[in-house]
């Protein structure tokens, strides 16, 4: 799908930095793919901490 989005321009250097990518999609990909991939964990530890209390 495309989108288009505003970003700041020193955020965008940074994560292709870190990236090491050229593209600012993939970068952008790369970037919300290891935020889900976070948050999911996240919830996975919370869950498994609510089973063991029980």
């Amino acid at each position: 799908m495309r989108t288009t989005i505003t970003l700041d321009k020193d955020i965008i250097d940074v994560l292709l930095e870190e990236t090491h990518v050229k593209s600012k999609a993939s970068a952008v990909k790369i970037a919300i793919d290891s935020y889900l991939k976070k948050k999911k964990a996240e919830k996975i530890k919370s869950m498994k901490a609510i089973l063991i209390s029980t």
